[in-house]
């Protein structure tokens, strides 16, 4: 019998976790401290799998069951969930790695020997101040011309216009860096 959202809400913990059924492998994991999980449980090239579709009350019963569509789709396109979501958790962390912030810094990094001291301060007070806040956290192969062209005009709107076009050249080399490194195409 399909679960209703009364009786997920009124789920207590007990001495040992124990699992309420909703359907279609989709159950309730109530541990000792009370904690509420939605878990699906299914089979994939021969194996059995549990799926974690998230926690109760952040993922609604409605919302555990599109999860449980959504990865039931997936198993019969012949793909995965558990392992989607783990390639989606990399991803998410080398798109983190490869932000326009971090690899600015390993750039400033690689060439501010090159630079005298008060040069060098400049470039770096130039991205943080005027760059960083715009794109410094989306993945550099993500950024499009136009957002960079967004980012540079704020600054000539603020009257900086020899800050936006040396802004715009230090941009410049870091992606030229970052197509250097394999990071954008």
């Amino acid at each position: 019998m399909p679960l209703t959202d009364i009786k997920v809400k009124n789920s207590k913990a007990k001495d040992k976790p124990y699992k309420v059924a909703d359907g279609e492998g989709m159950y309730l994991l109530v541990t000792q401290t009370g904690g509420k999980y939605w878990r699906l449980k299914y089979r994939f090239a021969g194996k059995e799998k549990t799926l974690a579709l998230g926690t109760y009350p952040t993922v609604s019963l409605s919302e555990a069951r599109e999860k449980r569509f959504d990865a039931k789709k997936q198993i019969a396109d012949g793909l995965d969930p558990s392992q989607e979501k783990q390639d989606q958790k990399l991803q998410n962390i080398i798109n983190a790695e490869n932000s326009f912030q971090n690899i600015a810094y390993e750039w400033f990094e690689k060439n501010k020997a090159k630079w005298k001291e008060r040069h060098a301060s400049y470039i770096i007070r130039r991205l943080e101040q005027n760059l960083f806040n715009e794109i410094g956290n989306r993945p550099i192969d993500q950024i499009k011309a136009s957002e960079l062209l967004y980012a540079i005009q704020k600054i000539e709107k603020k009257g900086a216009f020899d800050i936006a076009k040396r802004a715009l050249q230090t941009s410049g080399q870091i992606f030229r860096y970052a197509i250097a490194t394999s990071r954008v195409e």
